[in-house]
């Protein structure tokens, strides 16, 4: 029985080695072909993504620059508001005490 079964399964490898050889290079080139346009599959979709992350990136880039400048602005008309109103304080301040002594 073992010996039997041991000789069945050589004569399944040599069947197998047999087919192998008649047709393994036909089945070794299909898979390399399939490899290769899933390579050139995922090499394009990568350039695709590395594209719109360069242009995301160049977006974000100008965006910034532009709230940079507006940032800006708002700072000088927020010091500009602040240096109004200490003027405006001097202003009261120096009515009130000229106001008062000629009461």
């Amino acid at each position: 029985n073992n010996a039997s079964s041991q000789l069945e399964h050589q004569s399944v490898r040599v069947e197998n080695l047999e087919l192998m050889l008649k047709s393994g290079a036909l089945v070794w080139r299909a898979a390399n072909k399939q490899l290769e346009g899933l390579c050139s599959s995922v090499e394009r979709e990568t350039a695709e993504l590395e594209e719109q992350v360069e242009t995301l990136n160049r977006e974000r880039k100008l965006l910034q620059q532009q709230q940079q400048q507006q940032l800006g602005r708002l700072e000088g008309e927020y010091y500009h508001s602040v240096y109004k109103n200490f003027e405006i304080e001097a202003l009261n301040a120096a009515a009130a005490a000229g106001g008062g002594s000629r009461s």
